[in-house]
């Protein structure tokens, strides 16, 4: 039987997954800016080439944001926990 305390439970497990995957996805972002920042001559995608102070400054922030990331469970645990819902 699904109780209300039931499927609040579900749902803020679900919502916490959700999170998880925007997170992962961010920081897999972040570290793709980097590989972009870091190259010989980054342009934008109109092939405007960024200029040093936005470069420096994106680094930076990405940089940190990989730093301060928390670790995330693996795929595996996020599919063990999905079963249960």
């Amino acid at each position: 039987m699904n109780t209300t305390h039931d499927k609040l439970a579900a749902g803020g497990a679900a919502a916490r997954l959700t999170q998880q995957k925007r997170e992962e996805e961010a920081l897999a972002n972040h570290r793709d800016r980097l590989v972009w920042l870091k190259g010989e001559r980054p342009l934008w995608s109109c092939g405007t080439p960024v200029d040093s102070y936005t470069r420096r400054v994106l680094l930076l922030q990405s940089e940190c944001a990989i730093a301060t990331s928390s670790p995330t469970p693996s795929t595996k645990a996020r599919t063990e926990a999905l079963k249960g819902l």
